[in-house]
């Protein structure tokens, strides 16, 4: 990478990810206004644990392998039989916290596990997709799927001055993801046919 191309791709990270960080404080800020240190924000944030875990810990370390790996001018992904049964046991873990963090708080509620799962699921697929750009330089990709997705998950937020439910806040944030991995999934598809 060339000194101008290097330090393009720096500064336009460090403003889209500025922008994400304060549209992510912005989204904070309107959750307290609408629910402040409510019941239905100790709710939100417990069936948010295994989620979070997934997002900040699990999904990077695969993440990460990813991008080594692809960097290394492998043209396929081949993943050998111990790695898809670390991968298994992974997703395993993350069930289990989701099913240990919703029994904990409210009894056992199958609806409540699996949207923990399932939301779980989502940041590890948002996380990678990000990741499987990043090995091909395409850095802002991800920020901007994270600015789509937060927007949305502030717009379907704003409904909270209706109705206040920490449904909502689910929705909201299930809406935004499944937006942004679609978002991502055509960047992908669109570099892909370039490729080709």
């Amino acid at each position: 990478m060339k000194n101008k191309t290097l330090f393009a791709t720096i500064f336009g990270l460090l403003v889209s990810t500025t922008i994400v960080k304060v549209l992510n404080f912005l989204k904070e800020l309107q959750i307290s206004y609408f629910y402040g240190t409510s019941e239905i924000v100790d709710h939100f944030n417990i069936l948010m644990l295994g989620p979070n875990i997934s997002l900040s810990t699990i999904a990077p370390a695969f993440g990460l392998i990813l991008v080594a790996y692809l960097s290394n001018e492998k043209k396929e992904l081949i993943i050998s039989y111990k790695e898809m049964l670390f991968f298994c046991g992974t997703i395993l873990l993350l069930f289990f916290i989701s099913i240990i963090s919703q029994t904990i708080y409210s009894g056992f509620s199958l609806f409540e596990i699996s949207v923990s799962f399932f939301i779980s699921m989502l940041f590890l697929i948002q996380v990678l997709l990000i990741y499987y750009l990043h090995s091909f330089n395409a850095f802002n990709e991800g920020s901007i799927s994270s600015m789509i997705q937060i927007i949305v998950n502030i717009t379907v937020i704003s409904l909270s001055f209706f109705m206040k439910s920490y449904l909502l806040l689910i929705v909201g944030l299930i809406i935004g993801l499944l937006i942004q991995i679609i978002y991502l999934f055509n960047k992908i598809i669109k570099k892909s046919s370039i490729q080709i």
